[in-house]
């Protein structure tokens, strides 16, 4: 019983949880602190809003991105044997080639490791 509380108020207290448990709070006041209920759920509805563009998910993702490391000379100048390149998806029909091919991430890694 107690797993499901935590599951729930961890829930309640993350985004999207929290900001209609404030859009929540702000309907239950409209009636007593009218001015304070509406910006709250203006700020609710906004911060929802803004949440689920897509503009600002990849900016939230990209800041939790580390940046990927710059390789030192000293491992450039050695001689690699083989390069193992994982894959990173695929379109599962792509019109131009008739068949399946590589996804966008899958290239940016191709082009990389043909750079290596």
């Amino acid at each position: 019983m107690e797993i499901l509380l935590v599951k729930f108020a961890s829930a309640a207290l993350l985004p999207p949880g929290i900001n209609l448990l404030a859009g929540l709070f702000g309907l239950a006041l409209l009636r007593h602190a009218r001015r304070f209920a509406l910006s709250l759920l203006i700020m609710a509805l906004g911060s929802l809003y803004a949440l689920s563009t897509p503009y600002l998910a990849t900016r939230l993702i990209a800041s939790l991105e580390p940046a990927p490391l710059a390789l030192a000379p000293a491992l450039l100048a050695t001689r690699a044997q083989a390069i193992v390149l994982l894959a990173g998806g695929r379109n599962p029909y792509a019109p131009e080639y008739g068949r399946d091919t590589v996804s966008p991430t899958s290239l940016v890694r191709l082009r990389y490791a043909a750079r290596l």
